[in-house]
């Protein structure tokens, strides 16, 4: 899909974020094989994302609360860094 994503003329700019340090086993231009792989490790980050109410892994971004709303504002402005508008 990145390849994809990248031959797209109507896409200037491709942001890569990698979540790694988070614990995030998923990564930009992974096969799909390799992405179903990890697909139960990804519901049990979900699921521990949920139960402790702090994002973990690929779902780092996507809790509620202060501290989900402090990481978007730090992911718009590196976005924002990156040149997105």
């Amino acid at each position: 899909m990145l390849g994809e994503v990248r031959q797209q003329s109507l896409i200037e700019h491709v942001v890569i974020l990698d979540l790694k340090e988070h614990g995030d086993p998923i990564h930009a231009g992974m096969s799909f094989f390799d992405l179903a792989e990890h697909a139960p490790l990804l519901g049990s980050q979900m699921t521990e994302s949920s139960e402790r109410k702090e994002g973990v892994g690929h779902f780092y971004y996507g809790i509620d609360g202060p501290s989900g709303e402090q990481r978007r504002l730090e992911l718009a402005k590196f976005l924002y860094a990156q040149g997105l508008r």
